[in-house]
């Protein structure tokens, strides 16, 4: 297995993640009191994001494929910022969990409610997300047509996204991966894996 420890100066609080690796390996983003630093891994560099303040309740849900935006989250909302310069994007409450697309589209899950948002911070669809549930690590899928979900650490949930808008949660049968067809375009389909029983 592979180590948890935070890096030097940054304490590890498993509900408030303090970093987080994007996803090409390359880039460490970290909480440092109410700032946002970025650590380069290919020269050891740190260097702080420009005009960002992070609240106390702040956490970094998700980066960008690119490497350019990152989703925080807090007690105020959640913001899409550009760690470039530090320009923050507000898109909505604040959030459990989120994944960003291939093509740039931001999915943000809270409780029961499931968002997705363009670049730019409009929504362009909507979707109930079951109870317990959150957006898992590994996030979309290369075409952005599904999204992988995974248990809210502090849940046991029975029940699975399932066929359509109409019947939208059911009983997870025993073993079986579940999919919940969105009604809209712009809302990937949930995949819910089974149970390892």
């Amino acid at each position: 297995t592979g180590s948890t420890a935070a890096p030097d100066g940054v304490s590890a609080d498993s509900t408030n993640t303090p970093f987080l690796l994007a996803p090409d390996g390359r880039q460490l983003a970290m909480r440092r009191g109410h700032s946002l630093q970025v650590l380069d891994l290919t020269n050891g560099r740190i260097r702080t994001v420009p005009g960002l303040e992070l609240a106390d309740s702040a956490r970094l849900l998700a980066w960008s494929l690119d490497g350019r935006r990152i989703a925080v989250s807090s007690a105020t909302g959640t913001d899409v910022v550009d760690v470039s310069n530090g320009f923050a994007v507000h898109v909505r409450e604040a959030a459990t969990s989120a994944a960003f697309a291939p093509d740039g589209r931001l999915a943000l899950a809270s409780r029961t409610r499931l968002d997705v948002f363009r670049a730019d911070g409009r929504r362009i669809g909507d979707d109930t997300m079951p109870p317990g549930w959150d957006i898992a690590a590994a996030g979309w899928s290369p075409d952005g047509q599904i999204l992988a979900l995974r248990r809210a650490q502090d849940s046991s949930p029975d029940v699975v996204p399932t066929g359509t808008g109409t019947i939208p949660y059911q009983r997870r049968p025993a073993g079986q991966p579940i999919m919940h067809i969105a009604a809209e375009g712009n809302v990937p389909a949930l995949l819910a894996p089974p149970d390892p029983s």
